[in-house]
């Protein structure tokens, strides 16, 4: 489930990449069978705001998207959520977080149960056959909650199409 919160106070944009590497180049056994949240501080209001890189919160959110992390504002504790991470300004505290659902394994399960990044998925859609593609995206289509899923989807196939034509 949601998992623990890190301050990563004083750490420089060195430090926070490395810290990404190490956590979620590979993915995470999940040990119950959930998606878990790992959330990090990254900055905040006048209190805290010099404890934190001017540029952590950018550097952290590229090193994400260097392993092939997506940001998904709409990202939460579901299997869907795999490889994906968002930021929230938690205004109680006065912090600025960001909190990562990393790709993770299913206890009992080969490597085919791997939870693929957003990327992962499109890339493999966007070369899939036609009968292959209609049976996953449809449903995306017909379900309020999915829509979004069919929305990020259009920009890389446009982008597929567009390598299409030049060839």
């Amino acid at each position: 489930g949601s998992g623990k919160q890190h301050d990563l106070a004083g750490y420089s944009d060195a430090q926070a990449k490395e810290l990404v590497r190490e956590a979620f180049a590979t993915a995470l056994p999940s040990e119950d069978g959930q998606m878990v949240r790992v959330s990090f501080i990254v900055g905040g209001g006048k209190a805290v705001r010099n404890k934190y890189s001017e540029t952590l919160a950018k550097t952290f959110g590229q090193a994400l998207q260097d392993l092939g992390f997506t940001q998904d504002s709409t990202a939460s504790l579901t299997w869907e959520s795999g490889g994906t991470f968002k930021g929230q300004h938690d205004t109680q505290r006065n912090l600025k977080l960001v909190h990562v659902y990393p790709r993770m394994t299913r206890p009992d399960a080969g490597p085919e149960a791997t939870v693929e990044s957003v990327g992962a998925v499109h890339k493999r859609l966007a070369s899939a056959a036609w009968a292959d593609f209609i049976e996953e995206v449809s449903p995306w289509t017909k379900r309020r909650e999915l829509r979004g899923k069919a929305e990020a989807l259009l920009p890389y196939l446009s982008e597929a199409v567009e390598e299409l034509e030049e060839v």
